[in-house]
């Protein structure tokens, strides 16, 4: 993810994020969200829901992982739901472009594109 996006997840949902810029000794959030921009409205949703109905939660992990979203949170069950949530509906948009247009997760190395990003690669 660009800089842009996640550094206005960390000015939105500092509690979220309380972990950015750890060490990755510490925590996976040290490395940023590990996904491409195209995620970056189903992530700002998701963060915005999770906060919602649970103040406290903070995220452990967000990445790509066999073509799909993955949101490691601690909180509450609700919050879980949440993640998982997200997670689903992350097979439905284009990893690079945020498109819901002929979105298919294929390829040797499994990623969720739509037609016209994956002929660009």
């Amino acid at each position: 993810m660009n800089v842009d996006n996640y550094t206005k997840l960390i000015r939105d949902f500092p509690q979220l994020f309380k972990d950015a810029g750890a060490s990755p000794y510490d925590s996976c959030m040290a490395f940023g969200c590990e996904c491409s921009d195209g995620w970056y409205d189903l992530i700002y949703q998701a963060c915005k829901d999770i906060t919602a109905v649970d103040p406290e939660a903070y995220l452990l992990q967000v990445k790509e992982k066999f073509g799909g979203l993955r949101l490691y949170i601690a909180g509450n069950e609700a919050a879980q739901d949440l993640a998982s949530a997200a997670e689903e509906r992350s097979y439905e948009i284009c990893e690079q472009c945020g498109s819901k247009e002929d979105v298919t997760s294929e390829g040797s190395w499994v990623t969720t594109l739509c037609d016209v990003c994956r002929r660009r690669q």
